[in-house]
C-alpha cells in the first residue's frame, strides 16, 4: 500500500499539464459563449436566408425594420417650449417636406396629377408631426426615463407659431410651374416632371401629355 501511494504521488506531476490545458479550454469556451450571447453574429441564419429566398422568388422583398424616430421631449418641468420646439423642427427640416411660407407652416401634397401646397393647421399637425418624431414626456430628473405621449391641439399651435419653426424650417418664397431647365450629360434639357426647391423657390412641373 505504501509503494502504491508513492507511485501515485510520482505520477501526479505528469498530469498537471493536462489539467492546466483542460482549464484553459473551459475558459476559452466560456468566453466564446459569452460573446455569442452578448453580441450575436450579424450574418443571417439559414432560416432567415431561406425566408429571404422565398420572398424574392415571389417578387417580394423582405420588409426592413423601421428606422427609429428622433425623440422630442414635450414642454414641462425642466423642458422649455423653446427647447422642445428646437428638437422638433431640427428633426423635421432635413426631410424637405414641411416649409415656412408667409408666416405659416405649409406642406407639399401629392394629389396624383401634380403637387400642391397646403397650410398645415394645428389639428392636422398633431398627427403630422408624429410622422417625423416620437413625442415623450420627460422624467422628473435627467436620470428618470421618458415615457411616450401625444400632443394636444394647443401644443401643436404653440409649435407652429414658435420662433424655432420660423428659423429652422426651410423657407418657401416663390412657387413656379414653369418648365425647369436641368443639366444632363453636360447639356441643358427641359425636365418633364420635377419638384425641386432651391433658394426659397419651388418648381412644380407636370409631365406633358
Amino acid at each position: 500500500m505504501v509503494g502504491k501511494g508513492c507511485d501515485c504521488a510520482n505520477r501526479w506531476p505528469r498530469k498537471a499539464p493536462l489539467i492546466r490545458l483542460f482549464r484553459w479550454l473551459c475558459v476559452a469556451t466560456g468566453v466564446q459563449l459569452f460573446y455569442a450571447l452578448a453580441m450575436p453574429d450579424s450574418n443571417p441564419s439559414p432560416a432567415q436566408e431561406a425566408a429571404s429566398t422565398f420572398l424574392a422568388s415571389q417578387g417580394r422583398a423582405p420588409v426592413a425594420a423601421p428606422e427609429p424616430k428622433p425623440t422630442v421631449l414635450v414642454p414641462g418641468g425642466r423642458i422649455t417650449h423653446t427647447e422642445s420646439a428646437r428638437q422638433l423642427f431640427a428633426a423635421i427640416a432635413p426631410r424637405q417636406e414641411l416649409f415656412y411660407r408667409g408666416g405659416a407652416v405649409v406642406e407639399l401634397v401629392n394629389q396624383g396629377n401634380g403637387h400642391s401646397i397646403e397650410v398645415l393647421k394645428p389639428v392636422a399637425a398633431q398627427s403630422r408631426f408624429e410622422k417625423y418624431v416620437a413625442f415623450c414626456k420627460p422624467g422628473r430628473t435627467p436620470h428618470d426615463p421618458a415615457t411616450p405621449t401625444t400632443i394636444s391641439k394647443a401644443q401643436a399651435e404653440v409649435y407652429v407659431n414658435s420662433e424655432q419653426c420660423r428659423n429652422l424650417l426651410p423657407k418657401l418664397n416663390v412657387i413656379s410651374r414653369c418648365p425647369l431647365l436641368v443639366e444632363k450629360t453636360g447639356c441643358c434639357a427641359v425636365s418633364g416632371t420635377a419638384t425641386t426647391r432651391k433658394q426659397g423657390v419651388l418648381w412644380m412641373v407636370r409631365k406633358r401629355r
